[in-house]
């Protein structure tokens, strides 16, 4: 019996350690507003393809800033998916596939051959726009799905791209996750740690009685 109940301890100690430390990372990432932000690794001069396993994968709205190279430009055009498909075709496309939460990074994958992509080609957008400096959109889910292809200059490299989803939620759940976790730690090792005995002091007779005066 105790040694069931030391492995139950220890069962409860290791996921009270493990929500503490989940909780407390994911509270340091987000932030109190609750704020995650992923950097799409370097692309070079290939279109960022954001389709809507992406930019709606969420019920929130996802910004999506663009910075192109010092003086340099990017692209940013959204539309609908079917539209997008249709005018990128077999071009070479960076597609982002996901985030890697703890490399706080995009995941990406190369998909087509084709070079010489043009977005104006064929007026499909739903917006379209040319920047020189860094700009951030503001993907709302209302006109989901959509997709997002962001296109450097021509000859040019895209200087950086960053994905950021917000809700106040996601901080207060860390915390809770760490509320949690203590809880459990405490339990945990109150259930393995001996408890200490308290000793009382033997006693002699006759010890708390009062004794009558005994007259000859």
């Amino acid at each position: 019996m105790l040694l069931i109940k030391r492995l139950l301890g220890a069962l409860l100690l290791a996921a009270g350690l493990a929500l503490v430390v989940v909780g407390g990372w994911f509270a340091a990432f987000l932030g109190s507003n609750g704020t995650a932000r992923f950097a799409v690794p370097p692309t070079g001069s290939t279109p960022v393809l954001l389709e809507p396993a992406i930019l709606n994968r969420t019920a929130h709205p996802v910004r999506v800033t663009v910075t192109p190279k010092a003086g340099s430009t990017a692209t940013i055009a959204i539309g609908a998916p079917s539209d997008a498909a249709a005018v990128i075709g077999d071009h070479a496309v960076a597609v982002v596939t996901g985030v890697d939460v703890r490399a706080k990074s995009a995941t990406l994958t190369r998909r087509g051959s084709a070079s010489g992509l043009d977005l104006g080609l064929v007026d499909v957008w739903r917006t379209t726009r040319s920047v020189s400096a860094p700009t951030t959109v503001v993907v709302d889910q209302a006109d989901a799905p959509q997709t997002m292809i962001i296109q450097p200059g021509s000859g040019a490299d895209l200087g950086a791209l960053t994905l950021t989803w917000s809700d106040p939620a996601w901080f207060r759940e860390a915390l809770v996750a760490i509320g949690v976790g203590v809880i459990l730690v405490l339990a945990g090792a109150r259930t393995i740690l001996p408890r200490r005995r308290r000793h009382r002091a033997p006693t002699t007779a006759g010890d708390g009685i009062n004794q009558g005066t005994v007259v000859a």
